[in-house]
Order: C-alpha cells, then structure tokens, then sequence
C-alpha cells in the first residue's frame, strides 16, 4: 500500500510540474516603454521572459532595437522611433517563436483618444470609442474587420465625441483604425473578440472536366 501511495504522489507532481513550464512559456511578451510616444524619441524594447539576445524590429524604429539579456531575466535594449504619426507593431524572437507589441507615435491629437473599449469583448458584443474634439480632425467613421458596422461618432458633447457599434461574431484579434486629417498615417487600437478562431475551410478545388 506505501509502494502504490508513494507511486501516486510522484505522479500527481509530476502533472503538477508540467503546466507550471507552460505557463511560464506563455508569459514572454514584448514590452515596448513608452508606448506611446513623440516623434524622434527613445523607448525602451524589453522581451519579458526570454534571457537570449534577440533583435526587435519594427517599422516604427529608426533601426532595430539589439535586445540583450539583463539582471532581472529578461532581454532589454532601445532605439529611436520615426517622425511619422501612427501605430506600429514591433516583433521580436526568442526560443524559436515571435512575440509583438505595438508602439504609438502622436503628435496632440491621440491624446485625446480612447481606443476602443473594452479590449476583450463577447462575440457579438458592444464596443465604445471616445475622442476630444480638438485633438483629432477625424475623417468619418472608426473601421475594422471585427465590426458588424463601421464606429461613427454620433454623441456630441461640448468637448467630446463618443460612439458605439457592435463586433461580428467570429472569435480573433482585430485591429480599429482612426484616420486624423493632420496625421499622414491612420491611428490604431486592437480589440480581442472571445473565443478560438475556427480554422479556416480549405477551398474546394473542382478537377478539370468535372463539370
């Protein structure tokens, strides 16, 4: 009976130990400080979670940030982001998998700006979106793949703007763009719809003559 008892708490620790590894895999992300940022400025690219040198890149780098590993476990480094307004998505490798972040560059007018809101919504659920006035001469409506219908500003308050809309059904990651006429490229805001993504279906290949 000890035999068999010692046997069983072996195995309930090991069981134990495993999901504890993946969890720990599952932590490494990209951290990019500041996030939002201005113009020309320096941030700091941190790949929390991975203690190999790796390389951030990004289109809203300057050049690639050399990421090298730290006290605290991590990989860290920094570099200088472009003049261009705009959302970026920076990437960076460790073990053999590719982690992302997003870096802000603004000048007045994303201050003001809300994103969309929440983050992480049901399928089918509401978002919102608000904006001050004088921070962004906003063209039209806030689009995305992830809405049922295209985000207008319809609540108009003395120094602010507010709308909402509903997300589409399909589970998955979706990007909102906002376009500001002072601003040469569109401001972004990601937004998770709950849920796993069902794959999508091969297409159907008809053999010549079958018809």
């Amino acid at each position: 009976m000890g035999k068999k008892f010692a046997t069983l708490l072996a195995g309930l620790s090991l069981v134990a130990v495993v999901p504890a590894a993946a969890q720990a895999q599952d932590d490494i992300y990209l951290d990019i400080y500041l996030r939002y940022t201005m113009p020309s400025s320096t941030v700091s690219v941190t790949l929390r979670g991975c203690a190999e040198p790796t390389v951030a890149t990004s289109p809203g780098f300057v050049s690639p940030a050399r990421l090298e590993p730290d006290e605290s476990g991590n990989t860290t480094g920094r570099t200088q982001v472009v003049l261009q307004w705009g959302t970026y998505t920076a990437t960076a490798e460790c073990a053999g998998k590719s982690y992302s972040g997003q870096v802000t560059v603004h000048g007045p007018g994303l201050n003001g700006w809300s994103g969309i809101d929440p983050s992480l919504v049901e399928p089918g659920g509401e978002v919102s979106s608000r904006l001050i006035k004088n921070h962004c001469d906003y063209q039209g409506a806030i689009t995305s793949p992830g809405f049922a219908e295209p985000l207008y500003f319809y609540n108009h308050q003395p120094r602010w703007v507010e709308g909402k809309t509903t997300v589409i059904t399909r589970p998955g990651t979706y990007t909102a763009t906002l376009r500001c006429a002072e601003s040469p490229v569109p401001f972004t805001s990601e937004f998770t719809i709950k849920g796993t993504p069902r794959p999508k279906a091969p297409p159907i290949v008809i053999p010549p003559g079958a018809l």
